[in-house]
C-alpha cells in the first residue's frame, strides 16, 4: 500500500508543503496587524484566509490536481509545521538584518555625533 497512487499526487504533496510554509510565513507578516487589536485582528484574519486559499489553489493547479483531498491538508499542515519548527528562525533573522538602520556616512568614517573625532585604543 502506498500513500501516493500517482505521480501527480507526489508533486502535490510536495508543493502543498511549500504552500504551507508559505501561509505560516503570511500568517507571521500579518501579525503586526493581529497585535493591534479591534478591526485590524479581523482584517488580518480575513487577508490571511485569501492568501492562504489563494496559495492552495494555485499549488493544485499548477499541480495537476483538480481535487481537495486527504493528502492535500496533510501537506499544508507539514509545510506549516516546517517553517514553524525551523524556517521561521531564519526568516526572523533575516528580517532583523533588513530591519536594522544603517549607519550615517559622518559615523561610518569614524566620526562621532558631536563632530568630534573617535578616539582608537
Amino acid at each position: 500500500m502506498t500513500f501516493f497512487e500517482t505521480s501527480i499526487q507526489a508533486r502535490v504533496f510536495l508543493l502543498l508543503i511549500w504552500g504551507g510554509m508559505g501561509a505560516a510565513f503570511i500568517y507571521d507578516l500579518l501579525s503586526p496587524l493581529r497585535k493591534r487589536g479591534g478591526g485590524g485582528t479581523a482584517a488580518a484574519d480575513l487577508l490571511f484566509c485569501l492568501l492562504a486559499a489563494a496559495l492552495c489553489f494555485f499549488a493544485l493547479a499548477i499541480g495537476g490536481e483538480n481535487r481537495l483531498r486527504l493528502y492535500a491538508f496533510l501537506g499544508i499542515l507539514f509545510g506549516a509545521g516546517i517553517y514553524r519548527l525551523g524556517v521561521r528562525r531564519i526568516a526572523i533573522g533575516i528580517g532583523r538584518f533588513f530591519k536594522r538602520k544603517p549607519l550615517p556616512e559622518k559615523e561610518a568614517a569614524g566620526k562621532t555625533k558631536a563632530g568630534g573625532e573617535m578616539k582608537h585604543p
